[in-house]
């Protein structure tokens, strides 16, 4: 066998390696990929009711909460988060022990504590319907309970 035929042997060798390892490569990038997405979106979500509740709670409205949330986070500029794909459900409490019975109210009159709970629907980018199957992949679920702080320029 001459070394000219051994070469083209290696060279044949190194293709199926090459092709073999390739893919492997590939799916566990864009794995990685997609789970640092996932996280990033799993923060923004974060901070977007964090912030939104803060700056509801500090203005002290008498208007509709639930309303006036949804209103803010629309109007976020948060990376990879659509606004509009944000849904904001609220249960209003009048006492902590109405919170502990979880005796609440629909709407917002006055309450001393609301109930904000957040969902915003999650795509996979790579693998599109990956996570349709999996109800807690395809849907961040945030709550978070508020104080609703009464000062003087807030009238019951």
């Amino acid at each position: 066998m001459t070394l000219s035929n051994m070469r083209n042997r290696q060279q044949g060798g190194v293709s199926i390696e090459f092709a073999v390892t390739i893919v492997p490569f590939f799916v566990l990038l864009l794995g990685l990929i997609e789970i640092s997405r996932f996280m990033m979106v799993s923060s923004m979500v974060d901070v977007a009711l964090a912030s939104a509740t803060r700056e509801l709670v500090v203005d002290h409205s008498r208007e509709d909460l639930t309303a006036k949330l949804q209103l803010t986070l629309s109007e976020q500029q948060l990376p990879l988060l659509n606004g509009n794909n944000i849904t904001v459900q609220a249960h209003y409490f009048t006492s902590l022990v109405a919170l502990e019975n979880d005796d609440f109210v629909a709407s917002f009159d006055g309450q001393d504590f609301a109930e904000f709970t957040l969902l915003y629907p999650y795509k996979a980018l790579f693998v599109a319907g990956f996570s349709d199957g999996f109800e807690r992949l395809s849907n961040f679920k945030r709550t978070t309970l508020v104080t609703v702080e009464r000062s003087a320029n807030y009238a019951n």
